[in-house]
């Protein structure tokens, strides 16, 4: 399971690994111009076979799929003429996406002399390092930098300086001991870092407190929502909720994972979001109580939103080992003396953290919420049956627990 909000993780893990045992860290987000229009079909079939071992009636098929496309453009009533697609593979694809990764991959063999951390989702290739003000630390950044640029030109991808963003992140203390504004030198181009980047649809922060990822959820959720209100009358409630899930819910559940420690003010705000979703969907007045209608409805409050994200994304990791690189920050707890717990082999290990930024690694955050889940349920066989039951036992303590919201641990 590969997603935009897998990728975050293991950025966001990375970062807060380096501010944590280096200092602060630079992000650097790399643009390529057109992408997947300037994949070289004979670069991608040789790579394919030489790299991935797809030859024969395989590789004949993946050049029959590449080739003999043609293009054309439409103005009003007046349409250029028919030209061949001689690169680029076809966008909207369920194919495109792995074929470009398939075409880049060589990046990590590139980047591989160099002492940086790099993530590659799709087109979107982030550069991750320690960042200092000496000549060394930002030398090796302009070098790795550079050193993707050439191969890119080498390969007929365009690598867009000028479109890239830097971003230094790190704790409050350590932010407010670095000269600003700061520049870097990114393939012999020079960026001035940013207070916030947009990386895969999400707002990252200096302080990585993913306080303009809340407010960008919340400024687009609550355009929506002032769109279902105008229309609820003339919806049934089926359909009205079904709209509620698939336009609001989803914003306010995508990449929520990443808001594991944020802010309970943040999420605060997110839940007020929802409890209006859940009044609009029911026809409730705007002042009512949103508890009963949410449990009516069977929607989990948001805190237990990211606690089901997370424990789904561990569940995954753990019993098929994907995606690799969150699964090998996720470690069984062994205990070195026999006890009580000694049998619960499905607990994971919490790793020892000295701060509150620390806690917010997927690496902290996922064990904490996992080791809470009771036994059997993370023993379940398959996906739909952990689901199932994971989802039943969140609602259970969101609603019918004495404690209500409040037993849940504040992630």
């Amino acid at each position: 399971m590969r997603n935009t909000e897998t990728a975050l993780l293991c950025v966001l893990d990375d970062l807060h690994d380096i501010i944590i045992n280096e200092g602060p860290a630079v992000l650097v987000s790399l643009d390529v111009s057109a992408a997947f229009d300037s994949l070289s079909h004979d670069i991608l079939l040789q790579r394919l076979e030489s790299d991935f071992g797809v030859v024969g009636l395989a590789n004949q098929w993946f050049r029959s799929y590449l080739a003999s496309r043609t293009m054309s453009v439409s103005i009003d009533q007046n349409v250029s003429s028919v030209t061949s697609c001689r690169s680029g593979v076809p966008q909207g694809s369920v194919l495109g996406p792995v074929l470009f990764l398939l075409y880049v991959s060589p990046v990590a063999r590139v980047l591989a002399p160099f002492n940086v951390r790099h993530h590659v989702y799709a087109d979107d290739l982030s550069i991750i390092s320690a960042f200092s003000t000496n000549v060394n630390s930002l030398l090796g950044i302009e070098k790795a930098t550079s050193a993707v640029r050439d191969w890119y030109r080498s390969n007929g991808l365009l690598l867009n300086p000028g479109k890239s963003e830097a971003l230094v992140v790190g704790t409050g203390p350590q932010l407010r001991n670095l000269d600003k504004p700061i520049s870097i030198t990114v393939a012999g181009i020079s960026l001035t870092c940013k207070e916030t980047v947009t990386l895969l649809g999400v707002q990252l922060a200096s302080s990585l407190s993913m306080d303009q990822f809340v407010s960008s959820k919340v400024r687009s959720s609550n355009y929506h929502l002032r769109a279902l209100r105008k229309i609820r009358p003339a919806l049934s409630r089926q359909v009205a909720e079904s709209v509620g899930r698939a336009i609001i819910l989803s914003r306010l559940d995508y990449c929520n994972a990443l808001l594991a420690g944020a802010a309970s003010g943040g999420l605060n705000a997110l839940q007020r979001v929802q409890n209006q979703v859940a009044r609009s969907v029911v026809g409730a007045p705007r002042r009512s109580h949103a508890q009963p209608i949410l449990s009516s409805l069977h929607w989990l409050p948001v805190r237990q939103r990211i606690s089901y994200k997370l424990a789904v994304t561990v569940f995954m990791a753990l019993r098929d080992r994907q995606p690799a690189y969150l699964a090998s920050r996720l470690e069984l707890r062994r205990s070195q003396r026999v006890l009580r717990s000694s049998d619960d082999v499905s607990a994971l290990a919490v790793p020892r953290t000295k701060t509150k930024f620390a806690e917010r690694k997927f690496a902290v955050a996922a064990p904490m919420v996992w080791n809470l889940i009771p036994v059997a349920i993370r023993n379940c066989d398959t996906l739909y049956s952990f689901k199932k039951q994971l989802k039943t036992w969140l609602f259970e303590e969101a609603f019918l627990t004495l404690e209500g919201m409040s037993s849940m641990p504040s992630i």
